[in-house]
């Protein structure tokens, strides 16, 4: 997080998820509870949905090239869920799943 806040003039972390915004705010209380870092959130509504009824197919997708008001070229999306590169695979920078486990 501190160079997330050291790099602010060059770095604009966003949350985006497609969890709702309640359950997001309460995570947020805890990771940047200032909203120091994590000035812009995306929740479940700035989503596409996904969908091929046939094959019982149902996701959530995120799409950074929506955001106009942003350099795609200079934009990344971290996601441990592959689906959400469709958009903008150019873009995708594959993490792995945060579980909480120990």
């Amino acid at each position: 997080m501190k160079y997330l806040k050291d790099n602010s003039d060059y770095i604009e972390p966003i949350v985006y998820t497609s969890a709702l915004q309640p359950y997001t705010a309460k995570i947020l209380q805890y990771v940047d509870p200032d909203r120091e870092v994590f000035k812009t959130c995306l929740h479940q509504n700035a989503c596409y949905l996904f969908e091929i009824k046939e094959e019982s197919i149902l996701h959530l997708i995120k799409d950074i090239s929506r955001f106009r008001n942003r350099d795609i070229r200079r934009s990344v999306l971290m996601d441990p869920k592959p689906i959400n590169f469709m958009m903008t695979p150019e873009n995708a920078m594959p993490v792995f799943e945060y579980t909480a486990e120990y």
